[in-house]
């Protein structure tokens, strides 16, 4: 089932958001394309975004969406073969 929609408080006011509004906020503020679907599973298998659960509700808080987000993007590479080597490099630390 779908969360419900975007409020209609803007996301710079807010500072927790839901599975959707996050997805907004994360193309948003780091062009990080992400359906709530994949939130979704991430939150299930690991390797997303921290978040809470208060009641029934799933949220966000801004920063911990910020430090996912630049974790996922803070080593540009030049080649694809670098792409394993960081990989390699952040296993072992």
């Amino acid at each position: 089932m779908p969360p419900k929609t975007i409020s209609t408080v803007p996301l710079a006011d807010k500072p927790r958001l839901s599975p959707i509004e996050a997805t907004v906020y994360l193309e948003q503020q780091h062009g990080i394309r992400i359906s709530w679907q994949t939130l979704a599973r991430l939150r299930t298998e690991g390797g997303g975004p921290l978040f809470c659960k208060p009641l029934k509700t799933i949220i966000y808080a801004k920063a911990d969406l910020d430090e996912w987000a630049i974790a996922k993007t803070a080593r540009p590479v030049r080649s694809t073969a670098q792409l394993s080597e960081n990989a390699k490099a952040a296993a072992g630390s």
